[in-house]
């Protein structure tokens, strides 16, 4: 007999121990519980909505399915009036077969939980496998909760050391797979995870329902980017000057230079994030309507940033845009020429009005990963994705 995934299977658990479950469902990609708790010694009943993905399927990837179910899912939980929402991740991310769809589906998760955060008394918390683990647009939803908890047997990254080794040409040790970056110790210090999961269900249980609403607020982002940018100081001063860096893709070749943002010349890493998001924080401090951004974002792949961080400040990167969005009439971003990777979809894909421009290039991995993990002839992905044809298809 099959077993069932370990995350799944801690999900199945969790809801057997509901005090009373008013909805369940089953989909392609995933299963849901809406429940409640009942209170004991003294204690308010808690309601509460539980959602796992199935990583047996396609490695958990981001695409059309999980992308309609999920979102679907927040909907209903909401509507139920519940007091915290739990999502179950266990996914390799954003899939390489719906390239374009799985990146609008991830932004568009990103954005429903941080509306969420600003608007609801819910606390949202992520729960990590260790199946797959959790990587590229499914961190970024992880990140997108106001709590991440991860199993000790997980590995969790923005991009995986296979990944970065077939971008940047750097012979990859199959022996060392995963480096201590990826492990949940290294992300916890790195304030990419809250903690660490519990061995039972009713520990896990106790630690889900402790969990205080942490609402999104400009000095609770004012704290977070001030320890990013303290973090990645300390991690910056012990890492190797020649570990390599690439992105992968063909850059701007006429940037804009008239508007803030990335204009696709240069890559996106931590400190090039850590400074987009000083710079916006200071305008929302200010009072500031933040102006038409140039979102030609593409990602730099290398241990360096997972080492560093990248997932806390992609998430942040969201975050500050998202509160923004909520501040102003519209978001808007133009891309003129390209835009890659989570680095994408945390700022580009995260405008209310995103313009792109008909002969852009975008990808959601360079095309030599493409090629080597799908299959798929380079001469068919190098070009990237053209956005306007792919949505007019849709």
């Amino acid at each position: 007999m099959q077993l069932a995934p370990q995350n799944l299977h801690r999900a199945s658990l969790l809801a057997a121990s509901l005090d009373r479950i008013e909805q369940r469902s089953v989909g392609d990609r995933s299963v849901c519980w809406i429940g409640q708790y009942d209170g004991q010694d003294g204690d308010t009943s808690q309601r509460i909505a539980l959602w796992a993905n199935r990583p047996e399927s396609q490695g958990g990837a981001i695409g059309i399915h999980l992308g309609q179910e999920l979102p679907s899912f927040l909907e209903d939980a909401q509507a139920a009036g519940v007091e915290r929402i739990v999502l179950f991740l266990d996914s390799a991310g954003v899939s390489m077969y719906e390239s374009w769809r799985g990146m609008q589906y991830c932004a568009d998760v990103v954005k429903a939980l941080h509306k969420i955060n600003q608007r609801n008394d819910i606390v949202t918390i992520a729960v990590l496998g260790e199946e797959i683990g959790c990587y590229g647009g499914a961190l970024l939803i992880a990140g997108a909760c106001q709590y991440q908890l991860a199993s000790l047997n997980g590995r969790y990254g923005v991009s995986g050391s296979r990944v970065i080794h077939q971008v940047t040409g750097q012979p990859h040790d199959s022996k060392h797979s995963y480096p201590p970056c990826y492990w949940a110790t290294a992300r916890l210090v790195n304030s990419e995870l809250t903690g660490l999961l519990p061995d039972t269900v009713d520990a896990l249980k106790d630690q889900l329902l402790s969990l205080s609403l942490e609402q999104t607020t400009l000095p609770s982002l004012r704290k977070r980017l001030d320890f990013l940018k303290q973090k990645s100081k300390e991690a910056m001063e012990s890492i190797d000057d020649h570990i390599p860096a690439a992105t992968g893709v063909t850059m701007a070749q006429n940037p804009a230079q008239d508007k803030p943002g990335f204009a696709g010349d240069t890559a996106v890493g931590c400190d090039a994030l850590l400074a987009f998001c000083e710079y916006v924080l200071d305008e929302l401090e200010a009072g500031r309507q933040l102006p038409v951004l140039a979102g030609d974002a593409v990602q730099e792949f290398s241990l360096a940033n997972e080492i560093r961080g990248f997932s806390a400040c992609l998430s942040l990167t969201a975050a500050l845009l998202r509160y923004a969005a909520e501040q102003q009439p519209s978001l808007r971003v133009e891309v003129s020429e390209v835009g890659c990777g989570a680095a994408f979809i945390a700022l580009s894909l995260m405008a209310d009005d995103i313009s792109i421009d008909e002969s852009a290039r975008i990808y959601s991995l360079p095309p030599a990963v493409i090629e080597a993990f799908t299959g798929t002839p380079l001469e068919e992905v190098v070009e990237g994705i053209n956005w306007h044809e792919a949505e007019a298809t849709a």
